[in-house]
């Protein structure tokens, strides 16, 4: 049975399950993975266990390795940077009169890209906050659909990205 370490991500609405490539990784350690996203840092959740193959829908992305001293406070820099980040994303937001709610920002650990999640009632055109938070940020935006989550009013913030 392929053996599957659970890990948690900020803004992830469960644990997703990665393989732990024979890494010496435990439950409360930090972990850097490889999701279809990009590179993330999650908190492991569980000890690595096994389980049926016929649980597993796809090939489980890798667990790269345990995050380091380094890592984390890469990942706290992130953080900040997400923010900060916020402060334009509410800004643009009101200047475009948009009919949403900004809840929060996240840089991806691989820098690669940042994703803006939000809430709204309805469905949002936001071609020209995209390009507005590209110039503005100078980072990466994916188009429309995948790189902010809309969600319904009271319900659980979710990733739009799944890894499992």
């Amino acid at each position: 049975m392929p053996l599957v370490v659970p890990v948690k991500f900020t803004y992830a609405s469960r644990d997703l399950w990665f393989d732990p490539q024979d890494l010496d990784i435990l439950e409360a350690d930090y972990a850097i993975c490889s999701t279809e996203r990009g590179t993330e840092i999650g908190l492991v959740t569980a000890d690595p266990f096994e389980v049926p193959q016929d649980e597993i829908g796809q090939p489980l992305k890798p667990v790269l390795r345990v995050a380091s001293d380094i890592d984390l406070q890469l990942a706290d820099d992130l953080a900040i940077q997400g923010d900060e980040a916020m402060v334009d994303f509410r800004r643009l937001v009101k200047e475009l009169d948009l009919e949403m709610k900004p809840v929060g920002v996240e840089y991806l650990f691989g820098g690669e890209k940042a994703v803006f999640y939000f809430a709204a009632e309805e469905r949002v055109d936001f071609r020209q906050l995209v390009k507005d938070l590209s110039s503005t940020l100078h980072i990466r935006v994916d188009p429309p659909g995948g790189w902010l989550c809309p969600m319904r009013a009271g319900a659980l913030l979710h990733a739009l990205w799944r890894t499992v």
